[in-house]
């Protein structure tokens, strides 16, 4: 993740070719992992009014004019991200004054999400300014205004990080405690099954099994490492029969999941089912 808040916009040049009529403004707008950002709302005032809309485009594009001898303030905003300002002081200026085929160069802006409890309030100005150059001819940044706000957009960026790493662990302490709330609430399927009918059950499971490694068949077994869990893959051959694949998901976190043929089952399906030998046989002990 780049942190560019202080890097608002960088310029490639100026296009000499003949003397501009308008100010032409041209960029892209980015987020957080420098991925273009669409429909970004682009807001242009000039002397306290509305001037004019724009939205960035499926790459993050956006293109417009500003006409000369007036100040303008742009805003950049996108919902659930901070917004950014950018003050064009152009006030007086004519296209006379300007230096032949001036352009802006393409401007880079970063946006950043919103975090709770982050202050913003440096972002409610602007963190940049442009202003005409009288001995140049041109438009340029003025590095002096930037020099004023650094140190507020420093912590700001700061903060910004702090707090995004805060509640990244406390979403996964939350998402543990809860998990092991559950862990402690849930009741063994032994505890649910009525002592009158343990023993019927156990003689059943222990006929289905049984019957079932009576049958011819080939149990090819994969096993699967990921990041955050492991999969054990059990492929089921019975000749004459379409091979069925059985799939057990275990995550780190505890949890487990059994799907024969992409479809949940019971883990002792997923057992009973894919057993070759008589080694599997589930039963409930009988109370003495």
């Amino acid at each position: 993740m780049k942190f560019q808040i202080t890097i608002l916009f960088i310029f490639y040049g100026f296009i000499l070719f003949s003397q501009p009529k308008q100010i032409n403004v041209d960029g892209k707008i980015f987020g957080e992992e420098e991925e273009p950002l669409k429909n970004v709302l682009i807001e242009i005032f000039q002397e306290d009014s509305l001037f004019e809309k724009y939205r960035t485009e499926n790459k993050g594009e956006y293109h417009f004019k500003l006409p000369y001898d007036h100040d303008y303030v742009l805003v950049f905003s996108k919902n659930k991200y901070y917004q950014k300002i950018v003050n064009i002081k152009a006030g007086g200026i004519k296209r006379e004054d300007v230096s032949f085929a001036q352009k802006f160069g393409d401007w880079e802006v970063y946006l950043f999400k919103e975090v709770a409890g982050v202050d913003a309030s440096i972002l409610d100005e602007a963190v940049g300014e442009i202003y005409f150059n009288e001995v140049s001819g041109f438009f340029d940044w003025d590095a002096s205004y930037f020099e004023l706000i650094k140190d507020d957009l420093s912590n700001f960026e700061m903060e910004l990080k702090e707090k995004r790493e805060e509640a990244l662990q406390n979403r996964i302490e939350n998402y543990s405690s809860g998990f092991e709330a559950l862990k402690e609430r849930a009741k063994p399927i032994e505890d649910l099954i009525p002592k009158q009918d343990k023993k019927t059950i156990s003689n059943y499971d222990a006929l289905l099994v049984n019957a079932y490694n009576a049958i011819p068949k080939i149990v090819k077994e994969n096993f699967e490492q990921k990041n955050r869990y492991y999969i054990i893959t059990r492929e089921v051959i019975i000749e004459g029969v379409n091979p069925v694949i059985f799939r057990k998901v275990v995550h780190e976190w505890g949890g487990k999941y059994y799907f024969r043929n992409g479809v949940n089952i019971t883990g002792l399906q997923f057992e009973l089912l894919t057993a070759t030998e008589y080694d599997f046989a589930p039963s409930f002990d009988e109370e003495k």
